[in-house]
């Protein structure tokens, strides 16, 4: 269950970004300062942006940013971060990005189970609707918990 692998240290509402390079690192660090992952793989999934663009943006204002599975991951593990502003990764279709779900994995498939459970809370319009209006991180637990019903006072 996606609620099981994230918590609020792997929650920020407010990042400030202004290049795409800005946003996956911000989205590393909050794996990082929880020991998810090595430093390096903030470079990785930043190099991934570089090497295949941005494919990672797979729906309207949605990145997941990653890198190659490995060593560089300590732990299979999902973070989220809403930018304060808007940017453009380079996706015609998808952009401007407004949320990024960083993920890692240390083994080539151990972030299937992860992936499956966000693309179902994702494939709810309502749920992404819900993460442009949540103040907080227990309302953001809430929602992926509750698996997009709505949130109480919403």
């Amino acid at each position: 269950m996606l609620s099981n692998s994230i918590s609020k240290e792997e929650i920020c509402l407010d990042a400030k970004a202004k290049t795409p390079e800005e946003a996956i690192r911000e989205t590393g660090k909050l794996l990082l300062a929880r020991g998810k992952i090595k430093e390096a793989y903030i470079d990785s999934m930043i190099d991934t942006f570089h090497s295949f663009g941005p494919y990672m943006v797979i729906a309207p204002g949605i990145a997941i940013p990653h890198g190659r599975p490995g060593e560089l991951v300590n732990e299979d593990c999902i973070c989220f971060c809403r930018l304060q502003e808007p940017i453009c990764f380079g996706n015609r279709d998808n952009d401007p990005v407004s949320y990024l779900f960083g993920i890692g994995s240390h083994e080539s498939n151990g972030h299937l189970e992860i992936l499956r459970d966000l693309s179902t809370f994702l494939m709810n319009k309502n749920n992404i609707d819900q993460l442009a209006v949540i103040k907080t991180k227990d309302e953001f637990l809430e929602l992926i918990r509750k698996g997009g019903k709505g949130i109480e006072g919403s």
